[in-house]
């Protein structure tokens, strides 16, 4: 099977800095990608350069199976960091010039006006939105003609709850559709919750890439609670097995590999007469997951 995107030794740099760093990855049809990485990580400088807003250095990509060129754009629907409206004109105006834009019928604005729940609002001006609909309404932009592809830069960025939870479930029901989807988040639950793959990225690099499902499985985490929390952290320290992921005042969280870790790391607060009031194994979340990855 074709991957829907192939990126092959991309790398960007900015005068001294690198942002992409011979990053290689595939998306295949129906998956749901999470672009994960601090600030600086190089998520946006990646999506702006598949998208051709931007040239990469080195390294190459295709679309589809094939070599990039604009015409591609017009089968994928993207929201690229802050999204543009002409503020005065409505809701109808503006998706009808985006519409214009994408070679598509201006009829076809209206299903994506649906999907985003706006139709009340189509005769309204942009303005008088508020911004979690300015977002929905960036999002159905992203929708008209079709597009098998979608692509968000943080699209849950400056929402409520309640917006957040609108935007999942959107694209929940875009996935279920059959789209191909790619997201850069920093909201981690987010990501876990609708994605079904993800890559982590560190200075330009990937550092974890996989299903989301099976990337949970690669560590366990432990909470311990005790009154010696100093003793605690040293013995912790002093073994490449355990990372302390979060600490506080009562104990601390750790990333381990596996059930000898885990036994290990009884034997020694037994041997330094260190009793847990809580030793708790689960497995990790992903932002678990993703704090143990990039504190490497």
């Amino acid at each position: 099977m074709v991957p829907i995107l192939s990126v092959d030794s991309l790398s960007k740099r900015y005068k001294n800095v690198s942002a992409l760093n011979k990053l290689s990855f595939n998306v295949n049809k129906g998956e749901v990608l999470g672009i994960l990485g601090p600030n600086g990580s190089g998520k946006t400088t990646l999506l702006s350069i598949i998208l051709g807003v931007r040239k990469a250095c080195s390294g190459t990509f295709n679309w589809f199976g094939e070599n990039y060129t604009h015409n591609i754009n017009k089968r994928i629907g993207a929201l690229l960091e802050v999204p543009y409206f002409y503020p005065y004109l409505s809701v109808k105006r503006n998706m009808e010039i985006t519409a214009i834009n994408r070679n598509c019928t201006t009829d076809e604005i209206y299903q994506a006006i649906e999907q985003v729940e706006l139709t009340e609002k189509l005769n309204h001006p942009v303005y008088t939105l508020s911004l979690g609909m300015k977002q929905r309404l960036a999002i159905a932009q992203t929708l008209v003609g079709n597009p098998p592809v979608l692509v968000f830069d943080e699209p849950t960025n400056g929402l409520d709850p309640e917006g957040i939870a609108f935007v999942r479930r959107l694209i929940r029901q875009q996935h279920e559709n059959g789209k191909t989807i790619i997201i850069a988040s920093h909201n981690l639950d987010e990501i876990q919750r609708v994605c079904t793959h993800v890559i982590i990225l560190k200075n330009g690099q990937s550092i974890a890439n996989g299903k989301v499902d099976e990337l949970l499985k690669l560590k366990q985490i432990v909470q311990v609670e005790t009154d010696k929390v100093e003793g605690l952290k040293a013995i912790v320290a002093n073994n490449p097995n355990f990372k302390i992921i979060d600490s506080y005042s009562e104990g601390i969280t750790i990333s381990v590999a596996d059930n000898e870790a885990i036994k290990l790391l009884n034997e020694q607060l037994t041997d330094k007469n260190i009793v847990p009031k809580l030793f708790e194994i689960r497995q990790p979340s992903l932002e678990e997951i993703f704090l143990d990855q990039v504190a490497k």
